[in-house]
């Protein structure tokens, strides 16, 4: 029950998170100079950028709407790691590489999930012992 409550409070973690990363510039957008975007004076960010970090806050934070209210750890999990995956397409430098590391990462987590909670509900994994 304690760890169900903790994967349903992961995305307000997360969005929390993800203000700081809007003042510290760590994790920037690509570069963009049009509404909302962001503008940065430091040596490794230096110019204007999407505005993912906050756009990250928003979106972790309907997640964490939607997972409160639901209350289903499993559809928390899959939704922040599908967020992940389309959300690193606005990264700074994605441009580069058609999928990034953080994108295989969450597909091979969205699969093993969805397979290993498939294989749970048609009890091929956790088979019940007779009586």
């Amino acid at each position: 029950y304690f760890c169900q409550k903790c994967l349903i409070a992961a995305p307000l973690i997360y969005s929390i998170a993800k203000l700081g990363c809007t003042y510290a510039g760590c994790c920037h957008g690509f570069a963009y100079s049009g509404p909302f975007s962001l503008t940065y004076h430091k040596n490794e960010a230096h110019g204007q950028f999407f505005p993912i970090q906050p756009l990250e806050t928003l979106i972790f934070l309907y997640i964490f709407a939607l997972a409160h209210k639901s209350q289903k750890p499993l559809v928390t999990i899959l939704a922040c790691l599908s967020a992940k995956f389309f959300l690193d397409f606005l990264r700074y430098g994605h441009d580069q590489m058609l999928i990034s590391p953080n994108q295989i990462a969450c597909l091979i987590l969205i699969v093993s999930l969805s397979i290993g909670y498939l294989l749970y509900r048609k009890n091929i994994l956790f088979h019940k012992q007779p009586k």
